[in-house]
């Protein structure tokens, strides 16, 4: 596939907030949350939560949809004074350690997938600098596939109600989170690091 790669790129995905830029974000992330089998989920060595009501049926998250969910993040970012304008003082600081965690998690899937595709350098007749030609072709996954399989297990698990702590009880009782998407170190996940939890695509 040949990428856009002109400096001004025209695409639904950029560009300063509008109801369209916030829609075409909330189509291509619509179905994040999937479910998976026992047996798929073994071969990772992993579990996760049950989808309740559901026989053999676990929540999960493609971190590509991560990735897309840590981009649309950082465009947010950008754009704090539309997206985040009356957050609180501790807001901030969580959204500036998710903020964090994004830029980190994206380096590392930019490394671990290495594009090896070549970026040719040319002369243009305006400017006596080289300039960079991206419009080069790149190896890719079938999205459209992936996009349609991920619809077909996907599983609303933002249901009011629907999803129950094991012993803190109901996080979304009104069928959406309220917090500003990242938790304090000492609740996180993981090692080597303060990672956030998982982020939920909700908006």
């Amino acid at each position: 596939m040949e990428f856009q790669g002109q400096l001004r790129i025209i695409s639904p995905y950029q560009g300063d907030p509008s109801p369209e830029l916030d829609q075409a974000w909330k189509d291509l992330l619509q179905y994040s949350n999937i479910w998976v089998t026992g047996d798929e989920l073994s071969k990772i060595n992993k579990t996760s939560i049950p989808v309740p009501g559901e026989e053999d049926k676990y929540w999960v998250e493609l971190s590509v949809v991560h990735e897309l969910h840590c981009i649309k993040r950082l465009c947010q970012y950008i754009h704090s004074e539309y997206y985040f304008a009356n957050i609180s003082a501790e807001d901030r600081r969580l959204n500036d350690l998710h903020t964090d965690h994004c830029l980190e998690i994206l380096r590392q899937s930019v490394m671990c997938h290495a594009d090896i595709s070549m970026i040719t350098m040319t002369w243009e007749p305006t400017s006596k600098y080289p300039a960079a030609d991206f419009q080069n072709v790149h190896e890719c996954k079938n999205w459209d596939v992936l996009y349609e399989w991920q619809k077909e297990r996907s599983v609303d698990m933002m249901k009011p109600g629907f999803l129950v702590h094991p012993y803190l009880g109901v996080p979304f009782p009104d069928g959406y989170y309220h917090g500003i998407g990242a938790a304090d170190p000492e609740n996180a996940i993981g090692k080597g690091g303060e990672d956030t939890d998982m982020e939920m695509e909700m908006d």
